[in-house]
């Protein structure tokens, strides 16, 4: 470009040398008497060239997103699986947001992509359901021991995560969505899938946490307020905080809960009544009489004679979306 606007300056230069030559008229046009830098009317102007701005790329103003959900502990990845992205806007009752942003399903590999406008939201994985106590079972009295509850092995926690989307992404290349790590805890090593960042949901276990979230929800019934449903996030640190309690050694340690709406129950029979004592407790009232404490989790580990006595925690954290939890400001 440079090299043909050369050229053209030339020719332009040749042609008016030419006419100044062949006629006297033209002699005054030409310049040929005066100039300020000798001789010809000075040098050629100088061209200086037009640079064109590089534009500033728009912020997106949607994200694209995907993750991968799991079997935990397995690891193997879950099929079929309903994905929802909520309002970051609470609910007067758990389960499905009547009106999601979006929806999808995770594939054979277990991804999910999902699509929304830029902003905080609630991601919800799984069932989020109560669950309902098979025919003919009932909470047992606080004496009793607990008991795997039938049909139990099915029951899967939900993960409620909250997720800010700040732009970006294809299909072809999306964002990729990872999920928290719980807090660590003493004497206590979670399994891989726990820390791989990939999304997980656990099976409740009929013997040690099952028989957890139905006392938890005969409680909730006979207070006048909505059953709950077992949180993945709650269930992971109270199974750990529980098995720190029921080492030999785990008396004395300091472990982390994620939620201020915690308790820990040391002996006893089975999960009623460490759940009784935590209502009970003077502490507890703000969160165990919430209506808004709808998610839970919680694992009793039976005694054990060559370990240890029975040992239980729980987890029953307020709507993080309506409450600010002065021990886990960001959920979870």
């Amino acid at each position: 470009m440079w090299a043909l606007a050369s050229r053209r300056r030339t020719r332009v230069k040749q042609y008016v040398a030419m006419l100044c030559a062949g006629s006297a008229l033209l002699l005054s046009a030409c310049g040929g008497g005066g100039g300020t830098s000798g001789p010809g009317g000075g040098p050629p102007p100088t061209v200086i060239p037009t640079l064109t701005p590089t534009p500033t790329p728009t912020p997106a103003t949607t994200t694209i997103a995907r993750g991968t959900l799991v079997d935990d502990p397995s690891g193997t990845a879950l099929s079929g699986v309903r994905v929802q992205l909520d309002p970051w806007i609470a609910y007067a009752t758990p389960g499905p947001t009547p009106t999601p942003i979006a929806e999808s399903t995770t594939d054979a590999q277990g991804h999910f992509t999902i699509s929304a406008p830029n902003g905080t939201y609630l991601l919800v994985v799984g069932p989020d359901a109560v669950n309902t106590p098979p025919p003919g079972w009932s909470t047992p009295g606080p004496s009793a021991t607990d008991t795997p509850i039938p049909g139990a092995s099915g029951w899967r926690a939900t993960i409620h995560d909250r997720v800010v989307l700040t732009g970006g992404g294809t299909l072809s290349a999306p964002i990729p969505l990872l999920a928290p790590t719980m807090p660590p805890q003493p004497l206590y090593t979670p399994p891989a899938v726990e820390t791989s960042g990939n999304y997980r949901l656990a099976t409740l276990d009929p013997l040690t946490e099952a028989p957890c979230i139905l006392a938890w929800n005969s409680l909730r019934e006979a207070n006048g307020l909505s059953s709950a449903v077992a949180d993945e996030w709650s269930l992971e640190n109270a199974y750990a905080i529980a098995w720190v309690g029921f080492q030999p050694t785990g008396g004395g340690q300091t472990v982390y809960p994620i939620s201020t709406g915690n308790g820990n129950y040391s002996g006893g029979s089975n999960c009623l009544q460490m759940l009784r004592f935590q209502w009970g407790a003077a502490n507890l009232r703000t969160w165990v009489l919430n209506p808004q404490t709808f998610w839970f989790g919680g694992a009793y580990i039976p005694t054990n004679p060559t370990i240890h006595s029975a040992y239980g925690s729980t987890a029953m954290p307020i709507d993080p979306r309506v409450y600010a939890d002065p021990n886990a400001l960001i959920w979870p």
